[in-house]
């Protein structure tokens, strides 16, 4: 990914970069898929938001650490208890739907809420809804307003996984 390598240049050419580059850093890497070191700029930035937290928590499922990622995803819903990733990628205009399911299945598999609810919908109307959001409405449709269950601990070390 041409992004990755243009923040690891600019990286090298300026190790002393200022402080507000670790989101931007964050999200190159965990799009990139450098779960490693978009967690570490996650870690860094020094008042993080519920969005912080979650690249963390979706960097450390990713890369097998299940507990870490429950305390950063506890974070998440301390900070901002109705954010999820299809609301967040609305609101910023959405991303392509690879870097987006990307991005809404390491919230699921940390334990953040991924979606919407199905009864949330109509008070969301300008919503970008996602298809992978749209497949798990489509399954709990026999109960509605009910997504997959927040997975426990065991179940995202299990996911983080497979």
């Amino acid at each position: 990914m041409r992004a990755v390598s243009l923040a690891d240049r600019a990286l090298s050419l300026n190790p002393s970069y200022p402080d507000w580059y670790d989101q931007a850093l964050a999200f190159i890497y965990f799009f990139g898929k450098r779960f490693d070191a978009s967690a570490k700029h996650a870690k860094l930035i020094k008042n993080p938001f519920a969005l912080e937290y979650a690249l963390l928590a979706m960097s450390d499922v990713y890369l097998g650490r299940p507990s870490d990622a429950a305390t950063a995803a506890g974070q998440v819903t301390k900070l901002d208890p109705r954010w999820n990733p299809e609301r967040y990628l609305s609101d910023t205009g959405g991303f392509a739907e690879p870097g987006a399911t990307l991005f809404v299945e390491g919230a699921w598999k940390a334990g953040i809420p991924s979606c919407v609810s199905a009864s949330d919908l109509n008070n969301t109307p300008a919503l970008l809804k996602l298809q992978w959001c749209d497949r798990q409405r489509a399954k709990s449709s026999t109960s509605p307003g009910r997504l997959p269950a927040v997975p426990s601990i065991d179940q995202a070390r299990s996911r983080a996984n497979s």
